[in-house]
């Protein structure tokens, strides 16, 4: 619960800004890269339904049994040391839709006029840009974990792996924000955000259809 509030705090705090932002824009007689006022609203409260849901952050469950040398009883057991904790996190994500997804969503949708997708096929695409999202993601706390092996303190690859997955990945702001140049850098460079070639969404981006 206590984690739940937090976000939906925090998307009032970032609601807001991203509302001062649409409305520059629209004062200047435009829109903020392709983002009406609506679509940010969405932007932000879908992100901070997410957060819990992805769990960009926060993770260090292989690391700490790496230096307390419990690791080897993992390695030992007949379950693939990747699954023993990729099956549990997929667990947790589906428990934390049911919380730290609704809640969220819901209240930002009583707070705010919140753009509501059109298209059908928008639905089953977020699901499943959702699927992959906590798949890519889990894969890249598993590597920072697994820094330790080497490492032992795996703190600094942990906190520059927290830094790079909220920007690489939208959370903080719509990539479209970023000059033409990084934005491709991003969007052809990176499995984070959405392909506008072949028209896929990912997790920060499907509200935009």
């Amino acid at each position: 619960m206590a984690a739940t509030a937090t976000n939906t705090m925090f998307g009032f705090l970032r609601t807001y800004v991203m509302l001062a932002v649409a409305g520059s824009a629209a004062a200047l007689g435009g829109q903020a890269a392709g983002y009406d006022a609506p679509r940010l609203v969405t932007y932000v409260w879908a992100g901070q339904g997410l957060i819990g849901v992805v769990l960009l952050w926060g993770w260090t469950d292989l690391a700490d049994r790496i230096r307390s040398g419990d690791v080897v009883t993992d390695l030992l057991r007949p379950v693939h040391p990747v699954l023993g904790y990729l099956l549990p996190d997929l667990g947790r994500a589906a428990y934390a839709l049911l919380t730290r997804f609704t809640v969220p969503i819901a209240v930002g949708a009583l707070a705010f006029d919140m753009y509501v997708p059109r298209r059908a096929a928008t639905y089953p695409l977020f699901a499943l840009s959702v699927l992959l999202a906590l798949l890519v993601c889990f894969a890249g706390r598993f590597l920072a974990n697994a820094a330790a092996y080497w490492l032992l303190d795996s703190r600094g690859v942990l906190m520059t792996w927290a830094v790079c997955s909220g920007v690489l990945g939208g959370l903080y702001f719509p990539i479209r924000f970023l000059p033409d140049w990084a934005a491709a850098v991003l969007y052809f460079g990176t499995p984070f955000p959405r392909c506008s070639r072949c028209r896929w969404t990912c997790w920060w981006s499907a509200t935009r259809r």
